[in-house]
């Protein structure tokens, strides 16, 4: 009688860790196949700096400086990647025309000097790492197109010096496909490619080295761009853990039905990284939860990648000083909370990733390995009631509880 009670329990527990495993698969690869990291890591992530508004110029300074103050336990400066945007549009020039031609206006300009300058400094200091987001922040066809049919995209062209992308609606900032019209359309390859190779030219160009790690404009991408950006030398992608690869009707973004695993590799030979924290002050994102993330994303050996963008810093004084803040009091209470925490670019997370590079931060011992697994899997909240329901959970707290001592 007892061999056939066992039978049942063994079945029945084989049945359901079956279910749960089809059921959320995306998180059960995550917790399985992604890396563990030996230490902490913090990156901070902001977007669309570049070709725009001087302001710019004076947030990036002061970014700089307090980023400058604060260091790991190995004396290293937290890094802020900027993913850098290469030309807006030429208001001037596009009036000129009639709203007719496209003419951009390149962050080469003399104009945008001052932008340059704060950010080859910072990147001197050690507090920046240059990323590729973009030569504009939309595809150029589809925003002239739509301001000749609706006023107040003309009107934003024609009224502002300086077009923060910002303000435009969400389907016309996505790059990689033709949002004049909803849903959206898919560009060529060959479109894609040139397009490509014109914005890696321009970054290096301008900073005299070629970009490593690209973040998509809104993450709308395909296949196609990543073929051309490995092909432009490329190696790295940035994603929130999906891929969308268009916008529909409404202007909402469609997404595939693929999970991006941080280090895993596509077939266009791109790798990815995670980022889907976000650290907006001016959305009313708090500090506190930006550091309850890293906490509980340090605790499962994943790095924390942090995203902002440039609007948090440079639509207001106050915001400029409040953001400013919230970013100080981020570092204190990371730097308090986990004292061993890392900090190192995108890049550097990349490449240890693979196990390359200067830092050794891959987990290899088997049972801390094991631990960190079965961690992941029980912190899946969405599964937490049927691993209760089901009784699963007895046996992966009794793993959890052993390897927890093993790895002591």
């Amino acid at each position: 009688m007892l061999p056939l009670v066992v039978l049942g329990v063994l079945l029945w527990m084989i049945m359901w860790s079956f279910i749960l495993v089809k059921r959320y698969q995306r998180e059960w690869d995550a917790a399985w196949k992604e890396p563990v990291l030996r230490r902490p890591v913090l990156i901070i992530e902001s977007d669309d700096w570049g070709a725009g508004p001087l302001e710019q110029a004076t947030a990036l300074t002061v970014i700089a400086d307090i980023l400058s103050r604060y260091q790991d336990n190995q004396g290293r400066h937290p890094v802020m990647t900027l993913g850098l945007i290469f030309a807006i549009p030429d208001s001037g020039q596009i009036k000129a025309s009639n709203f007719n031609t496209y003419h951009p206006l390149s962050l080469n300009n003399e104009r945008f000097a001052p932008i340059r300058k704060s950010i080859r400094e910072g990147v001197e200091q050690g507090v920046f790492s240059l990323q590729l987001h973009g030569m504009e922040h939309f595809w150029p066809p589809s925003l002239l197109a739509t301001a000749n049919r609706q006023p107040e995209i003309r009107a934003l062209l024609k009224d502002e010096q300086w077009l923060m992308t910002e303000r435009l609606p969400s389907h016309l900032q996505s790059r990689w496909v033709d949002a004049s019209t909803l849903p959206s359309h898919s560009l060529s390859d060959v479109t894609i490619a040139s397009a490509v190779s014109e914005e890696v030219a321009a970054f290096e160009a301008i900073f005299e080295c070629r970009p490593t790690v690209v973040v998509p404009p809104t993450f709308i991408w395909n296949d196609s761009v990543e073929r051309a950006w490995y092909e432009a030398g490329l190696k790295r992608i940035v994603t929130p853990g999906f891929r969308c690869v268009g916008r529909n009707e409404k202007g909402g973004t469609i997404c595939d039905q693929s999970v991006i695993l941080n280090g895993q590799y596509q077939s266009s030979g791109l790798q990815t990284i995670v980022r889907d924290v976000y650290f907006e002050p001016s959305l009313g994102h708090s500090v506190a939860s930006a550091v309850e993330h890293f906490k509980t994303r340090s605790r499962l050996c994943r790095p924390t990648l942090l995203e902002t963008h440039r609007f948090n810093f440079i639509q207001s004084q106050k915001e400029l000083d409040d953001t400013l803040a919230a970013l100080e009091e981020l570092l204190i209470q990371s730097l308090r909370e986990c004292p061993n925490l890392m900090f190192i670019s995108t890049d550097q997370m990349g490449q240890a990733l693979d196990g390359e590079g200067e830092f050794d931060l891959i987990e290899t011992r088997w049972n801390v390995i094991m631990y960190v697994r079965i961690a992941r899997i029980w912190a899946i909240q969405v599964a937490r009631k049927w691993l209760y329901l089901s009784g699963l959970f007895i046996p992966l707290q009794f793993v959890l509880f052993s390897f927890s001592r093993m790895k002591k």
